[in-house]
C-alpha cells in the first residue's frame, strides 16, 4: 500500500513540475532574430549552420566594367567578320569579368581547400577573365592606325635588347609561332630589358614586374575564319598592322617612369 501511495506521489510531482515549465515556456516572449543570432555567437555556433534564424544578405556588385569599343577601320587584311567575332568574345571576358566579381562578394571563405572550394574556383577563374579582357584591349590598341613608322624610343629599346628590328621581328614571330595563347613584347621594371614573353593563357606563364608594349594573340579564335590553321599567314598581317604609336605612347606612359 505504501508503495501503490509513493508512486502516486511522484507521479503527482512530475505533472506539477512539467505543468510549471510549461507555463513558463508558454509566458516567455519570442525573440528577434538578431538575439538568436547573438546567442548563437556567444556559444561559437558558426552563423553559416544557422541560416533558417539569419536572413540572406543581398549581395551588391559595386564592380561595373563596360567593355570598349574598337574602331577597325584601318585594319587590313583581317575581314570585318574576323575582327567581330573576335571583339564578341572579348566582350564575354568583361561580361565575366562582373559576374566573378559579385559572386566573389557572396561566396563562403570559411569553405575552403586547395582540391576543390567554390572560393577556388572563382579565383582561378578571376584571373582568366581579367587577364582575357585587358590583354585583348592592349592587342586591339596595338593594331591599325596610321603609324607605319616605328617610335625613336621603341627603336632605341628595341636595338639595345635585340641587335636590330629585324632580329626583333624574327624572335617575336618565332615566339608566336610557339605560342599556345599570346605572345608579349614586356618592359622589365627592374632593370629595363625587353623581351617577348610567350603565355599559353591569359592567365599561365605570365612575367611579373613586367610592362606589355605589344601584345600578338595567337589563339586559333584570332584568325580562324581567315586563314583557317594558317598561323604564318596570319602573323604577316599581324606585324604589317602594328600600331606603333601606340607601342611608343606606352613606353611614354608607363616605362619610361623606370
Amino acid at each position: 500500500m505504501r508503495s501503490l501511495v509513493s508512486h502516486i506521489a511522484v507521479g503527482l510531482l512530475t505533472a506539477v513540475v512539467m505543468l510549471f515549465f510549461f507555463n513558463i515556456i508558454q509566458k516567455r516572449e519570442p525573440k528577434s532574430v538578431d538575439a538568436s543570432v547573438a546567442e548563437l555567437s556567444a556559444l561559437h555556433i558558426p552563423l553559416h549552420q544557422t541560416a533558417v534564424l539569419a536572413p540572406a544578405a543581398t549581395a551588391t556588385s559595386t564592380h561595373s566594367y563596360t567593355p570598349r569599343i574598337f574602331d577597325f577601320s584601318s585594319i587590313h587584311g583581317l575581314t570585318k567578320s574576323q575582327l567581330e567575332q573576335h571583339e564578341k568574345l572579348y566582350q564575354g571576358y568583361v561580361k565575366k569579368r562582373n559576374e566573378i566579381a559579385k559572386a566573389l562578394e557572396a561566396v563562403n571563405k570559411d569553405e575552403v581547400a586547395s582540391s576543390y572550394a567554390p572560393l577556388r574556383s572563382l579565383k582561378v577563374a578571376e584571373t582568366f577573365s581579367l587577364n582575357g579582357a585587358l590583354l585583348h584591349e592592349l592587342y586591339f590598341d596595338n593594331l591599325g592606325g596610321n603609324s607605319a613608322e616605328i617610335g625613336p624610343k621603341t627603336k632605341t629599346l628595341l636595338i639595345k635588347n635585340f641587335g636590330s628590328i629585324e632580329a626583333f621581328k624574327k624572335d617575336l614571330l618565332a615566339v608566336a609561332s610557339c605560342a599556345r595563347g599570346w605572345v608579349m613584347t614586356g618592359f622589365c621594371i627592374l632593370d629595363g630589358s625587353v623581351a617577348n614573353y610567350l603565355l599559353d593563357a591569359h592567365n599561365e606563364t605570365v612575367p611579373v614586374l613586367m610592362i606589355p608594349l605589344l601584345m600578338v594573340d595567337t589563339y586559333e579564335h584570332a584568325y580562324m575564319i581567315d586563314f583557317g590553321i594558317n598561323r604564318a599567314a596570319y602573323l604577316k598581317v599581324i606585324w604589317d598592322n602594328i600600331n606603333w604609336q601606340s607601342v611608343e605612347d606606352r613606353i611614354d606612359k608607363w616605362a619610361s617612369k623606370f
